[in-house]
């Protein structure tokens, strides 16, 4: 999907919490769709510092566009190398060459996992490729994008997987893109029950998420998690179970104390 004006906003924030630095690998090289007058006033707004570009077109490159957000190294993979990409790699497969393995301090898929068809291996991938202590960083869609993709993803898929798999993870955004703006909010601050938010949602607007996760010393890649909802309701089931087996043997023992 590339970088539009929201995700630009939501990585330039980011980067003002947790400054980026050290390589960052695209999966997919990324379309850019921000002027550099637009990253620039979006830059100076969080404080951060906007070096001028010779260039006199008000567009920018993928690489001209994540060095402005402080990146050193800017790399790209993608199926095949039609669009310039540096690394030809089909994320389907789980044989990462090793000179990518641990190479990356950042990821970013902005748009790719749903063109994908196996999921878990491009999961399974990117924790090959990411540095200990690195982050990934995905813009994926959630509704109302047919044939866009292969697939339409949960924001619990990405909270279950990162979380069952000892990743941190920064932040999760819903993002809602209507026609003229675009509302975000925190499912994680919002939604800690998911309660609200399983089920159909009624409009016609897409609906896109940006995840943020950060891999650490203690992280997996290859754990299959259960949706965080069904577990929380079956450990509350295995509670409520076992309670009432100890009751029911504590009836049992009074009654043979009685007899």
């Amino acid at each position: 999907m590339g970088v539009n004006k929201i995700v630009s906003k939501l990585l330039v924030q980011e980067a003002s919490v947790r400054p980026f630095h050290g390589a960052l690998l695209q999966l997919g090289k990324q379309d850019v769709r921000v002027a550099r007058l637009t990253l620039e006033n979006s830059l100076k707004k969080h404080g951060m510092v906007f070096s001028r570009s010779s260039q006199g077109n008000e567009w920018m490159s993928d690489t001209e566009y994540f060095q402005k957000l402080g990146f050193s190294e800017v790399y790209s993979l993608d199926f095949s190398d039609f669009e310039g990409a540096d690394f030809a790699f089909d994320m389907n497969r789980r044989d990462v060459p090793d000179e990518l393995k641990g190479k990356f301090d950042f990821i970013f898929d902005g748009g790719t996992m749903e063109h994908v068809f196996s999921v878990p291996n491009f999961f399974n991938n990117i924790f090959d490729m990411l540095k200990v202590g690195g982050t990934v960083i995905h813009f994926s869609p959630v509704f109302n994008h047919v044939d866009h993709g292969f697939y339409f993803f949960s924001p619990t898929l990405f909270k279950d997987f990162y979380a069952a798999n000892g990743f941190e993870i920064n932040k999760i955004f819903l993002i809602r893109q209507g026609y003229w703006r675009s509302i975000y909010s925190s499912y994680l601050e919002n939604a800690l029950n998911h309660e609200h938010v399983r089920g159909p949602i009624g409009f016609k607007e897409g609906m896109y998420l940006f995840c943020v996760s950060k891999k650490t010393l203690a992280s997996t890649g290859d754990i299959y998690p259960s949706q965080g909802h069904y577990l929380k309701e079956w450990h509350q089931d295995c509670q409520i179970k076992s309670k009432s087996r100890r009751h029911r043997t504590s009836v049992k023992l009074k009654v043979k104390r009685a007899l």
